[in-house]
């Protein structure tokens, strides 16, 4: 602005370097000539440079920086939120949105920086076909436009251009390395707009945005690898050998003095009856429904896990003995008195609880067999119904010669 002011009308002046700029303003002072005269076009161009040089070191600085914060989290949402306020902020725009795929032919909004809450997708789907982000997951390649509007690809809605927000756009497929279109490992789009100041996106912007897509899809890919090793796919409780895991830590934490810890195991009556006369499909609803029911039970710092089957276990931790058995009532409660969607009226699908907590004198291992067999107590006492464990006992012969629950599915028995 101050070159602009102190020029000559019809000087063009552009992006100078600080000690070029100081030679023009004070050539611009002492008359328009020397503008031509006294700056060297090298001295300038070295200006510019230097000036490029300094804007891409800042953008590695904070494209380490994203992609340290983006490998610290393995929550999916997290992530994306993460990943959208970095973009932001390395190519230096006021507005960026993740849009997912939804499995329906339509994108989902999945996390934004800048959007007004009155956006019309905000909520709801935006339809794939047709839409920039549409055509990038398609082609898997980055979109740059100068004018969203008037550059739209053949086949692209003029509405759905101007959605991106200013003239120039920028979208990046973020997808797992060596992912074809299509793919399930496709994760979204980042799509970049109203750029501050306002100009066109440029190839180093593009460069930059594509290296941290490449990031965020490594985190996502390590979110979901992680959610699917300790994540049972059916009911969304832990998996059984993550659920070990956390136990053994719970039990540590006792060991040393820490808060009491009980264990529950249910297990659904007369599944296999459903799984016989209904299918397994109905089976696999009520698993579900089971494992949400389970999950709403919980309260902060407890956890659910997938035993096998139908038998889900339930750690608590800060409790024990009665208490323990009153939580098992209410989880019994949860099944009994209210219908389940597939089934109707309420007491079709119940389910047996057994109880105890744990002795620090005791391991893990046993703390399980004894709540086991407070779990067939109550199936032999008619099902529907609560069993405490008494406390720590010997293992009797009904245990003897049961895999440890530490041992892999074909390992031999030690």
């Amino acid at each position: 602005d101050a070159l602009q002011r102190g020029g000559r009308q019809g000087d063009r002046v552009l992006d100078l370097g600080t000690g070029a700029a100081i030679l023009a303003i004070a050539a611009a002072k002492l008359g328009g000539r020397c503008l031509a005269m006294d700056i060297d076009p090298v001295a300038i161009e070295n200006a510019r440079a230097k000036e490029r040089e300094r804007r891409t070191q800042a953008r590695l600085r904070l494209l380490q920086r994203a992609g340290a914060d983006l490998a610290r989290h393995l929550d999916e949402g997290r992530i994306r939120e993460r990943f959208v306020a970095h973009a932001a902020s390395l190519v230096g725009c006021r507005r960026a949105t993740f849009l997912v795929p939804d499995g329906e032919g339509a994108l989902r909004l999945a996390a934004a920086r800048g959007l007004p809450d009155v956006a019309p997708w905000r909520d709801g789907p935006l339809p794939r076909a047709g839409a920039l982000a549409g055509r990038v997951i398609e082609t898997g390649v980055p979109l740059r436009l100068d004018d969203a509007a008037a550059q739209a690809p053949p086949g692209c809605r003029v509405d759905a251009a101007r959605a991106m927000r200013g003239n120039s756009c920028l979208l990046v497929p973020v997808a797992a390395e060596g992912t074809e279109s299509g793919s399930d490992r496709v994760y979204g789009v980042l799509c970049l707009s109203e750029k501050d100041p306002e100009g066109p996106f440029d190839a180093e912007e593009e460069e930059f945005a594509v290296l941290l897509a490449a990031q965020a899809a490594t985190a996502l890919t390590n979110a979901r690898l992680f959610r699917e090793a300790t994540v049972d796919a059916l009911t969304g409780l832990d998996t059984r050998s993550y659920f070990f895991v956390r136990m053994e830590e719970a039990a540590e934490r006792t060991r040393a003095g820490g808060p009491p810890l009980s264990l529950l195991m249910c297990d659904l009556d007369h599944f296999k009856r459903v799984n016989d006369v209904f299918g397994h499909p109905a089976g696999d609803r009520i698993l579900r429904e089971a494992g949400g029911r389970i999950r709403a039970c919980l309260r902060p710092g407890e956890r659910a896990g997938r035993y096998g089957g139908e038998e889900i276990m339930v750690l608590l931790t800060g409790i024990g003995g009665a208490e323990a058995a009153a939580r098992a009532e209410e989880v019994r409660r949860a099944f009994a008195v209210h219908p389940f969607p597939s089934f109707g009226a309420p007491g079709k699908v119940t389910v047996s609880v057994g109880a105890g907590t744990y002795d620090p004198r005791e391991s893990t291992r046993a703390l399980v067999r004894r709540v086991d067999r407070a779990l067939y107590r109550a199936k032999e006492g008619g099902r529907n119904r609560v069993e405490l464990s008494p406390g720590p006992e010997e293992d009797t012969d009904a245990s003897a010669g049961r895999p440890s629950l530490f041992q892999l599915p074909n390992s031999p028995t030690p």
